[in-house]
């Protein structure tokens, strides 16, 4: 005997539809996880089998979402750069900051707030560290990133020191030269003395108050 269709079993005449991720929340979620990983184990247990692991995927499921190791470790740096820039860039739009945006005031407390950040995260100021150095070699799938992201560095340094200083591009290269330098020297003491306070001495002598005031 045929069921009349309203008291058919639904199960019986409509299949389930399957429910896909979407690539790029799957992205998201992977990122994150390498996050985690890194920061509880350190950049050198980082294993693309761990992070599969993790993500409940094979190895080549992990890998389909990057195309490779070297890939996926320039899209955490470049997801740390995109975070990094909204929280500092959010802190600067508090209007009770007493600075214009394109000061070199406002330069040097943005210099500030990034060294700070980045001393609550060693395992991945460590992480961009080795891979700037192995990236160059220019056939290495990090020397574009790195090439691009310095020269983009670079400009954004420059440009509110214009005004105080007469060659602000060679005090940019300077002010970078001296967050990389610190930092390798932080990380080879494994982080054995105060970034922080080490980098407000270097910056007032790079950026003196009564220079950039004046």
């Amino acid at each position: 005997m045929k069921l009349p269709k309203s008291e058919e079993n639904p199960d019986m005449t409509k299949a389930t539809p399957r429910t896909r991720s979407n690539p790029e929340e799957k992205r998201r979620l992977i990122l994150d996880e390498a996050i985690r990983i890194i920061g509880e184990c350190g950049y050198n247990s980082f294993s693309i089998r761990a992070l599969a692991t993790r993500c409940n995927l094979t190895n080549a499921g992990l890998l389909h979402y990057f195309g490779s190791k070297e890939a996926l470790l320039v899209a955490l740096l470049e997801d740390r750069d995109r975070r990094e820039t909204e929280e500092v860039s959010h802190l600067f739009d508090n209007p009770q900051l007493p600075v214009t945006r394109n000061s070199a005031e406002h330069m040097k407390m943005a210099l500030r707030e990034v060294v700070l950040r980045n001393s609550q995260q060693p395992e991945l100021v460590k992480l961009s560290v080795l891979l700037s150095a192995e990236s160059l070699t220019a056939g290495h799938p990090a020397h574009a990133y790195f090439a691009a992201r310095e020269a983009a560095t670079l400009t954004r340094f420059a440009a509110p020191l214009t005004g105080s200083f007469a060659d602000p591009q060679s005090k940019a290269k300077q002010i970078l030269a001296a967050i990389y330098g610190l930092e390798i020297q932080w990380l080879r003491s494994d982080c054995g003395f105060d970034l922080v306070a080490e980098w407000n001495q270097l910056l007032d002598l790079l950026l003196p108050d009564e220079l950039i005031n004046g």
